[in-house]
């Protein structure tokens, strides 16, 4: 099937009841849209569809958080992999759709998504992953970091104790962020060492503690229980 953006209707969802239409192509995180409307992380004139007659040609969508004016992430562009080249109708889509969801002037939100580990080796995966990421690359995106996301699952069990490690909550907030200054040192991220080429590491960890910790909506205990403390050393 081939198909050029001048037969396709471009529009955002109606509401919820549309997240079937919109769920026709696959993705890892359908099943959390319809939750993430309700929370208003999501709204209907964030998600676009592009349409021949009945048929889900491509999809993209940003979030935010709740209450957000403006979406903080993209996270979904999608294309029906069985056809033919859609390259033309996901680029028309996006660049319509965010003309319509981003304030202009503005630097568009980055984009994320989940793919396979090895998403290179198989034809399939990787055609897909390129259409996507070609399309941004179009409007002057690039790549900013590719991670591979570890899971872990209870029947792999835990490790045994390690005594010479400590579990505490941090004292406050200053400790808090003295340690995210320390973990800077020497890192591999690459959000991190983009803002430790124009700022301190003291000033990237309390960024990074105000724009996204402060805002998390978890008890403050909570966030900060993970916290490691070294108590000895062999």
């Amino acid at each position: 099937m081939s198909t050029s953006p001048d037969s396709v209707t471009i529009r955002p969802i109606t509401g919820p009841d549309e997240i079937g239409l919109f769920n026709h192509l696959p993705y890892t995180v359908n099943h959390e849209l319809s939750d993430d409307l309700g929370a208003k992380c999501r709204r209907p004139e964030w998600m676009w569809v592009a349409l021949h007659g009945d048929r889900l040609l491509a999809r993209v969508a940003w979030w935010g958080r709740s209450g957000d004016s403006t979406p903080l992430l993209l996270d979904i562009l999608d294309v029906d992999d069985s056809a033919e080249d859609l390259t033309e109708v996901a680029q028309a889509l996006y660049e319509t759709a965010s003309k319509q969801v981003l304030p202009s002037g503005t630097v568009p939100p980055a984009y994320g998504r989940f793919i396979p580990a090895d998403w290179r080796e198989d034809p399939d995966t990787y055609r897909a992953v390129r259409l996507r990421m070609g399309v941004l690359e179009n409007t002057g995106a690039h790549l900013t970091v590719e991670r591979l996301r570890l899971e872990w699952r209870p029947e792999a069990g835990l490790p045994a104790p390690d005594q010479r490690l400590a579990f505490r909550p941090a004292d406050d907030t200053d400790e808090l962020v003295a340690l995210m200054t320390r973990t800077l040192d020497g890192t591999l991220d690459a959000h991190s060492r983009t803002d430790l080429a124009q700022m301190s590491p003291h000033e990237a960890a309390v960024k990074h503690y105000e724009q996204e910790l402060a805002t998390y909506s978890s008890p403050r205990d909570d966030r900060s229980v993970s916290l490691v403390h070294t108590v000895s050393a062999r």
